[in-house]
């Protein structure tokens, strides 16, 4: 990979004594290739300082990173991948402060798709793995980046697996650790629908049961003993006011204020005015030929 990446030969390997270095088919590989193998002094790590510097570091961030989101010890592993993938896009003094991953690939290291380890996300679920009722995306955990271009890794909990996506919304102000301020609101929520009565429960037997006791519980409150007064009625005769008599609601429709006929329009006092619209309706219509 190196050597595609950068156009460079591997000249020398520098290892410290372990079996899976010195014996094997590795050894024999490199032997096969040219390539030297140097093997630090048991017992002197400093003799391949750079590296060793690095694991410490990776080590460091990655206990920090895990400890910060409460995820169990499980996913060292993915910690300290992630402490990777932050390092090589970071800053490096050794290299004047350019980023190894700008110096790695001569492209620009882009930053907008970094999320915070450990955090709450909202995986979107595919149309096929969910009806339409069904809720669209899941709670998970981001754990790091996918091998794609700006693909995610994630813990589903509920299922116990770990899931890759793409297509996901983060909430990076709460971890794993909080993760059980997120489930107490979904129970809340819960809670508060189950306040409202499912009509789907309440059967025929039920209402009637209802019914019956409502009228057991009023009979037991009145005393059948006591009379009860008869209302008194008015012999008034009442009559609705003048106001709305039949004859003015007839008026209100018939009297649209303009003639009804040619007699009516010759009587009225805008009688001139009345044959004068009449001849210009006339000559439109014969001009028109209609």
């Amino acid at each position: 990979m190196v050597e595609t990446e950068t156009g460079l030969k591997v000249k020398c390997l520098r290892s410290d004594n372990g079996g899976e270095y010195i014996d094997g088919r590795f050894s024999e590989y490199c032997a096969a290739q040219g390539i030297s193998m140097e093997k630090t002094i048991p017992g002197t790590p400093q003799q391949n300082g750079v590296a060793e510097r690095m694991n410490r570091t990776l080590n460091e961030r990655a206990r920090s990173m895990r400890l910060h989101a409460g995820l169990p010890k499980i996913f060292w592993a993915d910690a300290v991948s992630t402490a990777a993938y932050l390092i090589n896009r970071g800053p490096s003094v050794p290299m004047e402060f350019r980023l190894p991953e700008e110096v790695w690939s001569g492209k620009e290291v882009k930053f907008s798709h970094l999320k915070v380890f450990g955090c709450v996300s909202y995986v979107h679920i595919d149309y096929d793995a969910r009806s339409k009722l069904d809720a669209k995306s899941k709670i998970c955990f981001f754990i790091g980046y996918g091998d794609e271009k700006f693909g995610y890794r994630f813990w589903d909990e509920q299922n116990r697996k770990i899931i890759r996506s793409r297509n996901v919304i983060f909430n990076e102000q709460v971890m794993y650790k909080d993760r059980s301020t997120v489930t107490s609101d979904v129970t809340e929520i819960d809670q508060k629908k189950s306040e409202f009565v499912n009509l789907d429960e309440l059967t025929e037997s039920t209402v009637q049961k209802g019914g019956e006791e409502d009228k057991e519980n009023v009979n037991s409150q009145v005393d059948l003993s006591t009379p009860v007064a008869e209302v008194r009625r008015s012999s008034r005769n009442i009559r609705p006011p003048q106001r709305y008599s039949p004859v003015l609601n007839y008026l209100l429709l018939t009297d649209g204020g303009e003639p009804e006929c040619y007699d009516e329009a010759l009587q009225d006092e805008n009688s001139s005015k009345w044959e004068l619209a009449m001849k210009d309706e006339m000559d439109s219509l014969l001009g028109n030929q209609t």
